[in-house]
């Protein structure tokens, strides 16, 4: 992530080994994630490098003046990724749509709607609710695989009754 610090400050809090910890809500980190959402820092991602400094015994020190001095900072992060992902049926009821805004080429959630059918299954459900970066794998018989991202997406627009598949990655 390419970060500009004559724009405003960074906004990432990071420990002691360089993984972020939070965002402060007007960094720009904050922002970029707002841009990017299938590609947002989350906390908990591992700060690998900052302007091609690595992140070694001495690299840390490094990493911290190039945030410190440097008028543009390139983070590059490390994700640690839940090796079993895991998938749900989630029926939504009534007449209103489930709430969903889906990235057009991957059907991962980027956004959730406070009203609508997979609002209120969160409610019901927070043991399985659906998140942002949980991928639709199934709307209404239209599936990822066979019919694609889009056709996905496009069921999700619609209103009224459904039953889509969500998978965690």
């Amino acid at each position: 992530v390419h970060f500009d610090k004559e724009r405003g400050p960074l906004g990432i809090a990071l420990d002691s080994n360089f993984d972020i910890n939070s965002f402060t809500p007007d960094g720009q980190a904050a922002k970029w994630n707002s841009s990017n959402p299938s590609k947002a820092l989350r906390n908990g991602d591992s700060v690998v490098a900052v302007n091609k400094v690595l992140r070694t015994k001495d690299g840390i020190k490094k990493m911290a003046r190039e945030i410190q001095d440097a008028h543009k900072v390139v983070v590059v992060v490390q994700r640690v990724v839940e090796k079993a992902a895991f998938q749900w049926l989630v029926g939504v009821e009534g007449k209103t749509g489930c709430g969903l805004l889906l990235d057009s080429d991957t059907a991962e959630v980027t956004s959730l709607v406070t009203k609508g059918g997979v609002f209120e299954w969160n409610a019901a459900h927070p043991e399985i609710e659906v998140r942002v970066g949980d991928v639709v794998v199934e709307a209404n018989g239209k599936s990822l695989e066979r019919h694609g991202p889009k056709a996905v997406g496009m069921e999700v627009a619609k209103s009224g009754p459904m039953k889509i598949k969500v998978r965690r990655p």
